[in-house]
Protein backbone atom coordinates (compact mmCIF):
# COMPACT_ATOMS: atom_id res chain seq x y z
CA UNK A 1 0.00 0.00 0.00
CA UNK A 2 1.41 3.21 -0.86
CA UNK A 3 0.99 6.18 0.72
CA UNK A 4 0.29 9.90 -0.20
CA UNK A 5 3.50 11.32 1.25
CA UNK A 6 5.87 9.49 -0.52
CA UNK A 7 5.44 11.54 -3.27
CA UNK A 8 4.75 14.50 -2.02
CA UNK A 9 7.04 17.30 -3.36
CA UNK A 10 8.22 15.04 -6.30
CA UNK A 11 7.19 18.02 -9.11
CA UNK A 12 9.59 17.12 -11.65
CA UNK A 13 8.64 13.13 -11.49
CA UNK A 14 7.86 12.60 -15.28
CA UNK A 15 7.81 8.30 -15.13
CA UNK A 16 6.40 5.99 -12.71
CA UNK A 17 6.01 2.21 -13.02
CA UNK A 18 4.68 -0.07 -10.60
CA UNK A 19 3.30 -2.69 -12.55
CA UNK A 20 3.05 -6.40 -11.46
CA UNK A 21 4.04 -5.08 -7.75
CA UNK A 22 0.65 -7.10 -6.33
CA UNK A 23 0.28 -3.50 -4.29
CA UNK A 24 -2.90 -3.07 -2.61
CA UNK A 25 -5.08 -0.47 -1.61
CA UNK A 26 -6.35 2.98 -3.20
CA UNK A 27 -4.07 4.83 -6.09
CA UNK A 28 -2.86 7.55 -3.82
CA UNK A 29 -4.31 10.94 -4.81
CA UNK A 30 -1.33 12.34 -5.11
CA UNK A 31 -0.50 11.00 -8.54
CA UNK A 32 -3.15 13.00 -10.26
CA UNK A 33 -1.11 16.62 -8.81
CA UNK A 34 2.22 15.63 -10.13
CA UNK A 35 2.23 18.01 -12.72
CA UNK A 36 5.28 16.52 -14.78
CA UNK A 37 4.31 13.49 -14.90
CA UNK A 38 4.01 11.52 -18.64
CA UNK A 39 3.84 7.96 -17.85
CA UNK A 40 1.92 5.95 -14.90
CA UNK A 41 2.01 2.42 -15.37
CA UNK A 42 -0.14 0.38 -12.64
CA UNK A 43 -1.40 -2.47 -14.13
CA UNK A 44 -1.44 -6.16 -12.75
CA UNK A 45 -1.87 -4.77 -9.47
CA UNK A 46 -4.28 -5.39 -6.63
CA UNK A 47 -5.37 -1.33 -6.30
CA UNK A 48 -8.92 -0.92 -5.45
CA UNK A 49 -11.52 1.73 -5.00
CA UNK A 50 -12.41 4.74 -7.50
CA UNK A 51 -9.55 6.29 -9.72
CA UNK A 52 -8.54 9.88 -8.55
CA UNK A 53 -8.68 12.61 -10.61
CA UNK A 54 -5.80 13.28 -13.28
CA UNK A 55 -5.37 16.58 -14.90
CA UNK A 56 -2.12 16.42 -16.26
CA UNK A 57 -2.21 17.42 -20.30
CA UNK A 58 1.02 15.66 -20.88
CA UNK A 59 -0.17 12.69 -19.61
CA UNK A 60 0.28 9.96 -22.58
CA UNK A 61 0.85 6.28 -21.27
CA UNK A 62 -0.84 4.93 -18.34
CA UNK A 63 -2.78 2.08 -17.51
CA UNK A 64 -4.49 0.61 -14.68
CA UNK A 65 -5.31 -2.86 -16.41
CA UNK A 66 -6.04 -6.17 -14.27
CA UNK A 67 -6.93 -4.33 -10.62
CA UNK A 68 -9.77 -4.43 -8.43
CA UNK A 69 -10.82 -0.85 -9.09
CA UNK A 70 -14.43 0.05 -10.24
CA UNK A 71 -16.80 3.17 -10.69
CA UNK A 72 -16.41 5.45 -13.05
CA UNK A 73 -13.56 6.88 -14.85
CA UNK A 74 -12.50 9.85 -14.50
CA UNK A 75 -13.02 12.64 -17.21
CA UNK A 76 -9.21 13.73 -17.69
CA UNK A 77 -8.53 10.01 -18.84
CA UNK A 78 -11.50 9.42 -20.98
CA UNK A 79 -9.53 9.58 -24.19
CA UNK A 80 -7.33 6.78 -23.58
CA UNK A 81 -7.98 2.89 -24.71
CA UNK A 82 -10.56 0.29 -22.97
CA UNK A 83 -7.20 -1.87 -22.74
CA UNK A 84 -5.50 0.42 -20.35
CA UNK A 85 -8.67 -0.33 -18.14
CA UNK A 86 -9.59 -4.23 -18.62
CA UNK A 87 -9.56 -6.36 -15.53
CA UNK A 88 -11.56 -4.09 -13.67
CA UNK A 89 -15.22 -3.16 -12.89
CA UNK A 90 -15.38 0.58 -14.29
CA UNK A 91 -17.45 2.58 -17.05
CA UNK A 92 -17.65 5.06 -18.38
CA UNK A 93 -15.15 7.09 -20.56
CA UNK A 94 -14.02 4.58 -23.78
CA UNK A 95 -15.84 1.70 -21.87
CA UNK A 96 -19.96 1.04 -21.37
CA UNK A 97 -21.71 3.86 -19.69
CA UNK A 98 -22.45 3.04 -15.51
CA UNK A 99 -25.86 2.24 -15.06
CA UNK A 100 -26.88 3.02 -11.37
CA UNK A 101 -29.76 1.49 -9.50
CA UNK A 102 -32.96 3.42 -9.81
CA UNK A 103 -33.80 5.59 -6.50
CA UNK A 104 -37.25 4.53 -5.59
CA UNK A 105 -39.05 7.97 -5.04
CA UNK A 106 -40.98 8.64 -1.35
CA UNK A 107 -44.14 8.42 -2.86
CA UNK A 108 -43.96 5.19 -4.60
CA UNK A 109 -43.12 4.23 -1.37
CA UNK A 110 -46.31 5.51 0.53
CA UNK A 111 -48.27 4.01 -2.65
CA UNK A 112 -47.41 0.38 -2.09
CA UNK A 113 -47.59 0.95 1.55
CA UNK A 114 -51.37 2.19 1.49
CA UNK A 115 -51.84 -0.49 -1.27
CA UNK A 116 -50.82 -3.17 1.14
CA UNK A 117 -52.82 -1.93 4.24
CA UNK A 118 -55.55 -1.89 2.13
CA UNK A 119 -54.94 -5.42 0.91
CA UNK A 120 -54.80 -6.87 4.76
CA UNK A 121 -57.82 -4.60 5.79
CA UNK A 122 -59.74 -6.37 2.82
CA UNK A 123 -58.51 -9.87 3.57
CA UNK A 124 -59.42 -9.48 7.49
CA UNK A 125 -63.13 -7.51 5.84
CA UNK A 126 -63.38 -11.14 3.69
CA UNK A 127 -62.30 -13.60 7.03
CA UNK A 128 -65.08 -11.73 9.40
CA UNK A 129 -67.75 -12.28 6.90
CA UNK A 130 -67.03 -15.91 6.30
CA UNK A 131 -67.08 -16.14 10.04
CA UNK A 132 -70.33 -14.50 10.94
CA UNK A 133 -71.59 -16.29 7.43
CA UNK A 134 -70.73 -19.50 9.15
CA UNK A 135 -72.23 -18.93 12.41
CA UNK A 136 -75.64 -20.18 13.45
CA UNK A 137 -78.09 -16.96 13.76
CA UNK A 138 -80.03 -16.31 16.74
CA UNK A 139 -83.38 -16.53 15.07
CA UNK A 140 -84.53 -18.98 12.30
CA UNK A 141 -87.55 -18.19 9.98
CA UNK A 142 -89.32 -21.67 9.13
CA UNK A 143 -92.14 -22.06 6.88
CA UNK A 144 -94.51 -25.18 6.90
CA UNK A 145 -97.05 -26.25 4.76
CA UNK A 146 -100.20 -27.96 6.17
CA UNK A 147 -103.49 -29.74 4.87
CA UNK A 148 -106.35 -27.81 6.28
CA UNK A 149 -105.03 -23.85 5.57
CA UNK A 150 -102.96 -21.10 6.30
CA UNK A 151 -101.73 -19.66 9.61
CA UNK A 152 -99.06 -17.38 10.46
CA UNK A 153 -96.81 -18.00 12.98
CA UNK A 154 -95.97 -14.90 15.66
CA UNK A 155 -93.71 -15.11 18.74
CA UNK A 156 -95.10 -15.54 21.89
CA UNK A 157 -93.01 -16.87 25.16
CA UNK A 158 -94.55 -20.26 25.60
CA UNK A 159 -92.66 -22.69 28.26
CA UNK A 160 -92.00 -26.03 27.07
CA UNK A 161 -92.55 -25.66 23.23
CA UNK A 162 -90.33 -27.69 20.93
CA UNK A 163 -86.53 -25.80 20.67
CA UNK A 164 -85.02 -25.08 17.23
CA UNK A 165 -83.05 -28.58 17.63
CA UNK A 166 -86.63 -29.86 17.15
CA UNK A 167 -87.22 -28.43 13.93
CA UNK A 168 -84.20 -29.19 12.63
CA UNK A 169 -85.27 -33.00 12.56
CA UNK A 170 -88.42 -31.33 10.06
CA UNK A 171 -85.11 -30.53 7.82
CA UNK A 172 -83.55 -33.98 7.40
CA UNK A 173 -86.94 -35.63 7.32
CA UNK A 174 -88.36 -38.73 9.54
CA UNK A 175 -86.60 -42.16 8.71
CA UNK A 176 -89.13 -43.84 11.58
CA UNK A 177 -92.74 -42.95 9.23
CA UNK A 178 -93.56 -41.03 5.91
CA UNK A 179 -97.16 -40.08 5.27
CA UNK A 180 -99.48 -41.96 2.98
CA UNK A 181 -99.07 -41.29 -0.64
CA UNK A 182 -102.84 -41.24 -1.34
CA UNK A 183 -103.78 -38.58 1.29
CA UNK A 184 -103.25 -34.88 -0.24
CA UNK A 185 -102.44 -32.12 2.06
CA UNK A 186 -105.06 -29.56 2.74
CA UNK A 187 -102.71 -26.16 3.17
CA UNK A 188 -99.51 -24.88 4.36
CA UNK A 189 -98.30 -23.84 7.62
CA UNK A 190 -95.40 -21.36 8.47
CA UNK A 191 -93.99 -20.78 11.85
CA UNK A 192 -91.37 -18.39 12.72
CA UNK A 193 -89.25 -20.07 15.59
CA UNK A 194 -86.26 -18.78 17.77
CA UNK A 195 -83.21 -20.43 19.47
CA UNK A 196 -83.05 -18.70 22.33
CA UNK A 197 -85.38 -21.18 24.28
CA UNK A 198 -86.71 -18.40 26.46
CA UNK A 199 -88.13 -16.78 23.47
CA UNK A 200 -90.03 -19.49 21.80
CA UNK A 201 -93.57 -19.30 19.32
CA UNK A 202 -96.90 -20.64 18.67
CA UNK A 203 -98.78 -21.12 15.82
CA UNK A 204 -101.36 -18.56 14.63
CA UNK A 205 -104.61 -19.97 12.59
CA UNK A 206 -106.00 -17.40 10.34
CA UNK A 207 -109.27 -19.64 10.30
CA UNK A 208 -111.63 -20.62 13.03
CA UNK A 209 -113.15 -23.14 11.76
CA UNK A 210 -110.28 -25.42 11.68
CA UNK A 211 -109.07 -28.04 13.91
CA UNK A 212 -106.44 -26.70 15.97
CA UNK A 213 -103.36 -28.29 16.15
CA UNK A 214 -100.05 -27.40 18.22
CA UNK A 215 -96.24 -26.58 17.39
CA UNK A 216 -95.27 -30.27 19.24
CA UNK A 217 -97.97 -32.15 17.41
CA UNK A 218 -96.53 -30.44 14.28
CA UNK A 219 -93.21 -31.71 15.17
CA UNK A 220 -94.06 -34.87 16.43
CA UNK A 221 -95.43 -35.66 12.70
CA UNK A 222 -93.85 -38.23 10.05
CA UNK A 223 -92.09 -36.12 7.72
CA UNK A 224 -91.34 -36.53 3.68
CA UNK A 225 -89.42 -34.02 1.75
CA UNK A 226 -91.03 -32.67 -0.96
CA UNK A 227 -88.24 -30.33 -2.63
CA UNK A 228 -85.80 -28.32 -1.90
CA UNK A 229 -85.09 -24.61 -3.68
CA UNK A 230 -83.32 -21.40 -2.94
CA UNK A 231 -85.79 -20.13 -0.61
CA UNK A 232 -86.06 -23.07 1.36
CA UNK A 233 -87.38 -26.76 1.81
CA UNK A 234 -90.74 -28.13 1.83
CA UNK A 235 -92.06 -31.28 3.54
CA UNK A 236 -95.08 -33.40 3.64
CA UNK A 237 -96.45 -34.06 7.62
CA UNK A 238 -98.52 -36.56 8.51
CA UNK A 239 -100.12 -35.61 11.79
CA UNK A 240 -101.05 -38.48 14.45
CA UNK A 241 -104.34 -37.39 14.27
CA UNK A 242 -104.49 -38.13 10.56
CA UNK A 243 -104.23 -35.06 8.90
CA UNK A 244 -101.79 -34.37 6.42
CA UNK A 245 -99.85 -31.15 6.25
CA UNK A 246 -97.07 -29.75 3.55
CA UNK A 247 -94.29 -27.75 5.79
CA UNK A 248 -92.71 -25.05 4.34
CA UNK A 249 -89.46 -24.04 6.22
CA UNK A 250 -88.12 -20.52 4.56
CA UNK A 251 -83.86 -20.18 4.58
CA UNK A 252 -83.69 -16.56 4.02
CA UNK A 253 -85.86 -14.78 6.93
CA UNK A 254 -83.52 -15.80 10.04
CA UNK A 255 -82.78 -11.57 10.50
CA UNK A 256 -86.25 -11.31 9.18
CA UNK A 257 -88.07 -9.28 12.06
CA UNK A 258 -91.86 -10.05 13.52
CA UNK A 259 -93.82 -7.46 11.27
CA UNK A 260 -91.85 -7.89 8.41
CA UNK A 261 -92.78 -11.67 8.38
CA UNK A 262 -96.23 -10.89 9.68
CA UNK A 263 -96.32 -8.89 6.04
CA UNK A 264 -94.75 -11.91 4.19
CA UNK A 265 -97.14 -14.47 5.56
CA UNK A 266 -100.47 -11.71 4.51
CA UNK A 267 -99.04 -11.57 0.84
CA UNK A 268 -98.66 -14.93 0.73
CA UNK A 269 -102.61 -15.12 2.25
CA UNK A 270 -103.63 -13.24 -0.84
CA UNK A 271 -102.09 -15.61 -3.25
CA UNK A 272 -104.95 -17.53 -5.34
CA UNK A 273 -104.93 -20.44 -7.94
CA UNK A 274 -105.96 -24.03 -7.75
CA UNK A 275 -102.33 -25.46 -7.31
CA UNK A 276 -102.07 -23.39 -4.37
CA UNK A 277 -102.79 -24.68 -1.15
CA UNK A 278 -104.24 -22.10 1.25
CA UNK A 279 -102.27 -21.20 4.13
CA UNK A 280 -103.68 -22.19 7.67
CA UNK A 281 -101.37 -21.38 10.08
Amino acid sequence: QIDNSFFEGMHWLKKLHLANNQISGKIPSVFGQLPKLTELRLENNKFEGQIPDFTQERLMDINFANNSLQGPIPHGLTSLKPSAFEGNNLCDGPLSKCTSEPKVALWTIILVVIAVAAAVAAIVVVIIILRRGKQTPETETRAIPTPSGAAAGGAANQTGAPSAADLNKMEQGSNQAIAAPDQSPEGTAVLNTNKRPEVLQKLLFLKDDIEKFDLPDLLKASAEILGSGVFGSTYKAALSRGRVMVVKRFRQMNNVGKEDFHEHMRRIGRLSHKNLLPVVA
